[in-house]
């Protein structure tokens, strides 16, 4: 069956991928009632207010947008910021906005969460991808279909995620860097953290990894421009946005957030000075602690313990890349004060569950090689 399952090109597999993933996405979906937008929860609502102050007055000043009575709650919650022009605008970027316009103009509400469903199903396509250079399309397909339902991204298919589609770009940038298709890795690495800063750790991982590939072919002129050349088109949108909104390219919505004052008023806070967390303590909380620590909510991640194991008959540079970006992430989330603030788990380390996808792959399917070699004896 697994010899057979080698004919199997990877759009076939990818297909099979998402029909599987589909049966159980859809009456997750159609169960948690979407007539009802119970989707919009957390930032997502926030994206969505965004979006509809672009679309309806073409601007991004947002205050006029808000439900009556609902900007003390905005301000209390932390999702607003100062522009430059002193209006409240959104305090995330824009990538995401942009990217669901068409469809919020085609289908509405519906259409924001048909969107986080594509992001989803395109990122576990992704995570196959990378899945499948280093095992073979049976536990490569496996893997992927219960990283999508049995870890966090089986919650966040019914919301309105940045993170998911900042991991997406982020994990097809990967498997470009490991294609050496410069151009297009550095772009997607670099969209990611347009999409969402708080992937800039472990998008730092991907440029290293890009880097790695780049030296293993020669650090030609030609390879450096496109690498450069990517990642500066790729952060245009956020650039970009900055300076719209802040008049400035490096100064985010999360450097101004807008926050109620002891007089009554608003005044503006910046979101570096959440990060305060002793490191040990950090880390140790956003890994093990009860309920939202990444290993306790996301057990089937615990199979990398037996990565260094099969590493000795994979050694492979690149897999320990992956490992470093995903500790860079873990790392710098462990300093954040509010990282438990998520609904389940921790959306900040889905780019982490990504890059951990192809060393679980290698667990499991020498696991399951293993068990089948002793019930042959």
């Amino acid at each position: 069956m697994e010899e057979h399952a080698q004919g199997i090109s990877f759009r076939q597999l990818a297909e099979l991928l998402v029909l599987l993933l589909t049966l159980v996405y859809m009456p997750l979906v159609l169960f948690l009632d979407p007539t009802e937008n119970g989707f919009l929860y957390g930032d997502a609502a926030y994206y969505r207010l965004a979006l509809q102050s672009l679309v309806q007055d073409g601007d991004l000043a947002v205050e006029n947008n808000l439900p009556a009575n609902s900007l003390s709650h905005a301000v209390g919650e932390g999702q607003l910021a100062f522009g430059a022009s002193g209006a409240l605008v959104p305090k995330h970027q824009l990538l995401l906005v942009f990217v669901s316009s068409p469809a919020f103009l085609l289908l509405g509400d519906k259409g924001l969460l048909v969107i986080n469903v594509a992001c989803t199903l395109v990122l576990l396509v992704g995570l196959l991808a990378l899945c499948r250079d280093w095992v073979s399309a049976p536990y490569a397909l496996g893997v992927s279909f219960l990283l999508g339902v049995a870890t966090l991204f089986l919650p966040y298919v019914y919301n309105f995620s940045a993170d998911l589609l900042s991991t997406a770009l982020l994990a097809w940038g990967v498997v470009n860097a490991r294609r050496r298709r410069f151009f297009v890795a550095a772009l997607l690495i670099s969209l990611s953290v347009a999409a969402k800063l708080s992937s800039l750790p472990a998008a730092a991982g991907g440029v290293l990894l890009l880097c790695w590939e780049a030296w293993r072919v020669g650090m030609s002129r030609r390879v450096t421009a496109e690498v450069v050349c990517g990642l500066a088109l790729g952060i245009l949108p956020f650039v970009g946005s900055n300076v719209l909104l802040f008049g400035s390219p490096w100064q985010s919505g999360y450097a101004h957030i807008a926050v109620a004052s002891a007089g009554g008023g608003l005044t503006e806070r910046s979101q570096t000075a959440d990060f305060t967390r002793p490191w040990l303590r950090g880390i140790w909380d956003v890994l093990f602690s009860f309920p939202k620590g990444l290993l306790v909510s996301n057990p089937f991640l615990l199979a990398v313990v037996g990565f260094p194991v099969v590493y000795r008959s994979k050694r492979d540079p690149f897999l320990l890349l992956l490992l470093v970006g995903a500790a860079a992430q873990v790392l710098v989330i462990a300093k954040y004060a509010h990282w438990d603030q998520s609904h389940f788990s921790n959306r900040f380390f889905m780019p982490v569950v990504a890059f951990l996808a192809p060393h679980i792959a290698l667990v499991v399917e020498a696991g399951v090689r293993r068990l089948v070699a002793q019930e042959t004896r």
